[in-house]
């Protein structure tokens, strides 16, 4: 599962990223890390601006992340 500690590291500042950006911060080769993009925008874990092809996590999933560090 380190790829998707990778991803979610990753966006977990909530700011809006690309592909490339994405692929340029993590070890594993694009279609993984698109597998795993798929993964979240399909459990509505995801927002996707399909028009600019920009990812960032939802708001609800940053604020479970936040909780999770707190505790």
């Amino acid at each position: 599962m380190q790829i998707v500690n990778e991803v979610m590291f990753f966006l977990e500042s909530g700011n809006w990223f690309s592909l490339e950006e994405i692929m340029s911060k993590c070890s594993f080769p694009q279609c993984n890390i698109e597998l795993v993009l798929n993964f979240l925008k399909q459990s509505d874990f995801l927002q996707v601006d399909d028009k600019k092809q920009v990812f960032r996590l939802e708001s609800n999933v940053l604020d479970f992340i936040n909780i999770l560090k707190k505790s």
